[in-house]
């Protein structure tokens, strides 16, 4: 599906932000339901969805609570699963998503808006997106779903680093309602209904034609992916480093993602910064995006500041990856997970492999308070979050 205003391998629209606000009615949402399966499955291949643990969402309304869930974010589908949370707890819920999500056809962007969604500005500060969540949670009409990873990971078992303004909202909404905030855990596990190998296959020989190996080596099909896996680290290193480097995936990976920031930050931000990488990336295109929207550079400036954002999203695709420690092709997900990425690597974008199965583990609730954190220290209630998060994970938890 063609993106409006978007150049091609990004997400990143040379437009004005425009807030979309939420739909916060109810009759669009029950009218839109029968077409929200067949949608989900066309769009994302997804063809079942479960809920496990509503009952502590319940609880929590019962309580007369705002209602935070703070959930993993590992596929593009992952906002508008929630419908089915919809049934389960008897009312519908909130979705902060990303904008971009709302310029990929009319369609579905009504979709989401209907089912609850409404946009935040990833390329910089969105007060109106922060000012509605914590609206939201004040007025404790509906749950509200934020993804604390702040991006896509393509990785089913795997959390990236929280961003901040989970905990912010939390505790900004909790200071104006006297029942408080409960903030419940929530992990979105996908499982592949097909044949993994058989559906990845003819895609690793295109990527392989594409990076210049050989298609259907006699290696196996885990080493054909890890090898092209590889070649994406070496390509990257060749354009930015002028050679390729020696040693472990993972650190190389890290080395050239500080090689590729470094520059930008020193030109953009007046310095060098160290520490979370994705917010350093959302800092500088704060920063390079405006003067493009103005349309109002100089040709050879436009191109620049273009060939500059393309910098920042070949570092981003490789700050998404795991650990090497972390990442194997045990599992159908692992395997498809891994490909994706590579293909989104190498393109831009990953297609749809079908079919998939959700289920949605919601956990009980983390009791929020208004009191400020002090900030001299790793954010507590995060730290819980993500701790309750990846106990969800857990294969035996399911």
């Amino acid at each position: 599906m063609a993106f409006s205003n978007i150049r091609a391998g990004s997400i990143i629209l040379a437009e004005p932000y425009r807030f979309v606000p939420p739909y916060r009615g109810t009759f669009w949402t029950t009218a839109l339901w029968p077409l929200y399966p067949g949608t989900l499955s066309r769009r994302f291949g997804v063809i079942e969805t479960k809920v496990h643990g509503a009952q502590h969402v319940r609880r929590s309304i019962a309580r007369g609570q705002g209602i935070l869930l703070g959930a993993n974010h590992s596929r593009h589908s992952d906002p508008f699963v929630f419908g089915w949370l919809n049934k389960e707890i008897g009312q519908p819920v909130h979705v902060m998503a990303t904008w971009h999500l709302f310029k990929q056809g009319r369609i579905l962007a009504a979709l989401l808006r209907r089912i609850g969604g409404f946009s935040v500005y990833r390329e910089g500060p969105d007060r109106m997106a922060f000012k509605t969540a914590i609206k939201i949670l004040v007025e404790a009409r509906r749950p509200l779903v934020i993804f604390p990873e702040g991006l896509c990971s393509h990785a089913n078992d795997f959390l990236r680093p929280f961003m901040d303004g989970t905990a912010a909202i939390a505790r900004g909404a909790a200071r104006r309602r006297a029942a408080g905030v409960a903030l419940h855990p929530v992990v979105i596990r996908y499982s592949f209904c097909g044949n993994a190998e058989a559906v990845v296959a003819p895609v690793i020989a295109e990527l392989e034609v594409r990076v210049g190996l050989a298609p259907g080596s006699k290696l196996s099909l885990v080493e054909r992916i890890f090898k092209v896996g590889a070649e994406v680290v070496a390509r990257s290193e060749e354009k930015y480093l002028g050679a390729r480097q020696a040693g472990d995936n993972s650190e190389r990976r890290t080395r050239l993602v500080e090689h590729i920031l470094r520059p930008l930050e020193t030109e953009w931000l007046w310095r060098a910064y160290e520490g979370e990488a994705f917010t350093r990336m959302k800092q500088l295109r704060a920063r390079i995006l405006p003067g493009l929207i103005t349309k109002k550079l100089s040709e050879s400036e436009t191109a620049r500041r273009w060939k500059q954002l393309d910098e920042i999203d070949d570092a981003e695709r490789l700050y998404r990856q795991p650990p090497n420690h972390l990442r194997t092709c045990d599992t159908p997900e692992q395997l498809i997970e891994t490909v994706e990425r590579i293909e989104e690597a190498l393109t831009g974008r990953a297609q749809v492999f079908r079919p998939w199965r959700v289920v949605i583990e919601v956990g009980e609730a983390i009791e929020v308070n208004g009191v400020a954190w002090n900030g001299t220290s790793s954010d507590p209630l995060m730290i819980q979050l993500r701790s309750r998060m990846e106990a969800l994970l857990q294969p035996e938890v399911k």
